[in-house]
């Protein structure tokens, strides 16, 4: 599976012995403190915890999920959606409708992007000892069936901050974008990586700019 350069810098030199696991996780955790620190200093308490939160669920449980259950995906949808709920609490201080609505877009996007990925990149997963679920099947039949399930919810959710006022016409135009309707795994791929970058931006010519121009997405 192509990586990008940073994940071959570690890939080449934690077998080779040159980065041992402990020091790995221990400059991992180090990191993750300092950035409390300046989240509590310079942002807000919310978002620091916000982001504790996210660190944990990534960390502790989404990816040693990886190696025994193909509900992982699922899980990590949550640590996957979560940044963009503390862009919000920068932005407002608070939760509302709002910030959960943009969870939920976050968290349907996933399942279709990441069983894609695992879908065309299966054989490598399974050498991994991945238990994606894509890996667990031959046909493709159930992923092809959550994949559906999750767009159709995407698609749903997606046109729910004009609904609710948060965001304007011109944000309406791109959420459902029809690419993410694309049936072909590689397609799909493509597709679900374009879609959140979409929406987002043109909910920053809504009506809380500041708020959804903090937002990304990432696993």
């Amino acid at each position: 599976m192509p990586t990008p350069s940073c994940v071959a810098l570690v890939i080449d030199h934690l077998p080779a012995g040159k980065v041992s696991p402990a020091a790995a996780l221990s400059l991992g955790f180090a990191m993750i403190l300092a950035g409390q620190v300046v989240l509590v200093l310079t942002v807000n308490l919310l978002t620091a915890w916000l982001t504790l939160i996210t660190a944990f669920l990534y960390v502790v449980m989404y990816t040693p999920m990886k190696r025994t259950t193909w509900l992982n995906t699922s899980l990590g949808n949550i640590p996957g959606a979560l940044p963009p709920v503390g862009g919000w609490a920068v932005a407002t201080r608070h939760f509302d409708t709002g910030a959960w609505v943009l969870f939920a877009i976050l968290f349907a996007w996933q399942n279709p992007h990441f069983y894609a990925i695992a879908w065309i990149f299966r054989e490598d997963c399974r050498r991994g000892g991945f238990k994606m679920r894509p890996v667990l099947e031959e046909d493709g039949g159930c992923t092809s069936r959550h994949i559906l399930a999750f767009s159709v919810l995407l698609i749903a959710v997606s046109i729910l901050p004009t609904l609710l006022g948060t965001s304007g016409i011109l944000y309406l135009r791109g959420a459902p974008d029809p690419r993410s309707r694309h049936v072909r795994h590689r397609r799909l791929v493509d597709a679900h990586s374009v879609h959140p970058r979409c929406p987002l931006p043109a909910a920053g010519v809504g009506r809380r700019s500041s708020i959804y121009l903090c937002c990304s997405s990432s696993r």
